[in-house]
């Protein structure tokens, strides 16, 4: 697939192939090393490590906390099994202290209505 971006003066031109390089003018995008921009990210941050898969919890778990559904999670992350979302999505402390909060509330206004 050829796709023409104009890259300032000096490409103004180029057409870029990715991630084929059957034109021996074009710019070709390299192959990007993940787990190499990922340790570097790690180290600019100050955490000891940092990798893709630690990503994917995250992502389950920070939109888990902001009302996804499991279904969503598993359409957005491409899991196939609620079992999977589970497993990488982690339910923070603070949400469970909220509902059983909530359910508590409610139980308590019930049994002094009656």
């Amino acid at each position: 697939m050829n796709v023409a971006l104009t890259l300032g003066s000096k490409h103004a031109e180029a057409t870029i192939v990715w991630p084929n390089d059957s034109d021996p003018e074009a710019v070709v995008i390299p192959p990007i090393d993940i787990k190499k921009s990922l340790a570097v990210a790690a180290e600019k941050v100050g955490l000891p490590k940092l990798t893709r898969h630690m990503m994917r919890h995250t992502f389950a778990t920070f939109l888990g906390s902001k009302g996804a559904t499991d279904m969503d999670l598993m359409d957005l992350g491409g899991w196939k099994s609620v079992a999977m979302v589970r497993r990488y999505r982690k339910v923070v402390d603070e949400r469970l202290d909220d509902v059983m909060d909530a359910f508590n509330e409610n139980g308590e206004e019930q049994i002094s209505e009656h």
